[in-house]
């Protein structure tokens, strides 16, 4: 959800306004009066997250390969793996010595 706030509301409540940003990860859009552009007031990690899916996004193979394999996960009913099953199927066992010496170093 967003919300509008005046500039000189937003400059009067500005951590209200901040809080609300970051704690209810709301959009809150300023602007001076009618028909000036408007700024958004978002949290960073929530901004950076949509820049995240828009870059993966832009590319149309990439995009209809990401909506596939969503599809895919929504659809399918798999097993949950334990964590020494899930190793072995994508680990080879070469690997095994390579994980051993960087945890004893």
């Amino acid at each position: 959800m967003s919300q509008i706030a005046l500039l000189s509301e937003a400059s009067h409540n500005f951590p209200k306004l901040y809080h609300q940003a970051i704690d209810d990860r709301e959009i809150i859009f300023i602007q001076a009066g009618d028909n000036q552009e408007q700024v958004a007031l978002i949290a960073a990690d929530e901004l950076n997250s949509l820049l995240e899916t828009a870059h993966l996004l832009k590319s149309p193979n990439n995009a209809q390969r990401l909506l596939t394999a969503l599809q895919r996960a929504k659809t399918q009913n798999l097993p949950a793996l334990s964590l020494e099953d899930l190793k072995s199927e994508l680990m080879p066992e070469e690997c095994d010595d390579l994980i051993e010496k960087a945890r004893k170093n």
